[in-house]
């Protein structure tokens, strides 16, 4: 399974298009450094800097290129997922990352059933940045978990 327009277009959405490298808004230090649709690396594995700019098709390339990335570990794990609930977590991933995702009660109660109603509150844990509820967040996670159900 690969995210659909769906999951793509959440992602696009709360990430947004900056062709040049900036500073994490969100973060006390400004870190990571992104560009694009939130991109902190290259496809080579070199960490974004700042300075660097790119174009809005090496922005797309390098957005399917880290979806693709990050979501050969959830496909890897074999779950039961539908192609809305792929998407949403999707793009779950896409912002927390793989690692914090891993670890996440969020993957346990999809693991134990895709279809428990807790996860929808498990979405909605993930809106602090730097201790801080972001209202980005908030309503990131709610669009997620919406798809997720639909």
């Amino acid at each position: 399974m690969t995210a659909s327009e769906n999951g793509i277009k959440i992602i696009k959405q709360f990430e947004g298009l900056v062709l040049h490298a900036y500073k994490d808004p969100g973060s006390k230090n400004g870190l990571p450094i992104t560009i694009g649709y939130g991109s902190t690396m290259y496809k080579n594995g070199k960490k974004i800097q700042l300075g660097d700019t790119i174009t809005k098709e090496e922005a797309i390339d390098l957005l399917h290129w880290e979806i693709e990335n990050k979501t050969s570990v959830l496909r890897g794990m074999n779950l039961k997922l539908n192609q809305n609930q792929f998407d949403a977590v999707t793009s779950l991933i896409y912002n927390i990352g793989i690692g914090a995702f891993m670890t996440s009660t969020l993957l346990k109660r999809i693991r134990y059933n895709p279809n428990d109603p807790d996860i929808r509150n498990q979405f909605g844990r993930w809106i602090y940045n730097d201790g801080k509820v972001l209202d980005d967040l908030v309503r990131r996670r709610k669009l997620e978990a919406d798809l997720y159900f639909k």
